[in-house]
């Protein structure tokens, strides 16, 4: 792999507003991908096993942005974006060049995401941080078949927490992941010959509640 990099890091507002951004051009020769392969037993079953497969040539262009801000004392705003453009510029199946058929899987073309935070300090001691955050990816799709029965579309998360740090080394938690009970699915794949279409789904909504102890 080939990789160009043209990045900036910026600061403005007397030192409460960070921006960093990153432009990339990717070069790729001998990708390897994982597949999945059919094959018939001598008494006619069927099955399938993974295999890995040269895909030849492509490249990703890519544009990434964050910022960190701090509009007023103990709050904090961050987010981010990334923008993929993937293209196969030599893709080859039984000698003949596909690449103009053929994605890039796991590759969003839009992703990012916003969080809000709030640290006051308490008078007792210690401090209480609370949160907010969503993430979001525009479509991917998880293997090479580009099959839309297991593609997952485009979709976005809410995520929030609290923590409260008590005076050291004590410290409660209270977290909550996917509020929104999303249903999404974080990989897949496809056996078309066999019929087979498996999709791998991310943790549903989660509350967990921790205690810490640092010595």
């Amino acid at each position: 792999m080939q990789s160009f990099e043209l990045g900036s890091k910026m600061t403005f507002l007397d030192g409460a507003l960070m921006m960093n951004t990153a432009l990339f051009h990717n070069l790729y020769t001998n990708i390897q991908l994982s597949v999945f392969s059919s094959y018939t037993l001598p008494n006619g079953s069927q099955g399938f096993f993974g295999d890995f497969t040269n895909a030849g040539k492509g490249h990703i262009d890519g544009l990434e942005e964050e910022f960190a801000w701090k509009p007023a004392e103990n709050w904090t705003l961050r987010g981010n974006v990334a923008y993929l453009h993937t293209k196969y510029t030599e893709y080859m199946t039984r000698g003949v060049n596909v690449a103009d058929q053929q994605k890039f899987t796991n590759a969003p073309k839009w992703s990012g995401g916003l969080s809000l935070e709030n640290t006051t300090p308490l008078a007792s001691g210690g401090s209480v941080s609370a949160r907010v955050n969503y993430t979001y990816q525009s479509m991917v799709y998880p293997e090479t078949t580009l099959s839309p029965l297991i593609a997952q579309p485009a979709y976005g998360l809410w995520n929030a927490g609290v923590i409260w740090q008590i005076n050291q080394p004590w410290s409660l938690s209270l977290q909550g992941s996917n509020l929104a009970n999303k249903s999404y699915r974080t990989t897949g794949y496809n056996v078309g010959a066999l019929g087979i279409y498996t999709g791998f789904y991310g943790a549903p909504r989660m509350v967990t509640l921790t205690a810490k102890y640092r010595f």
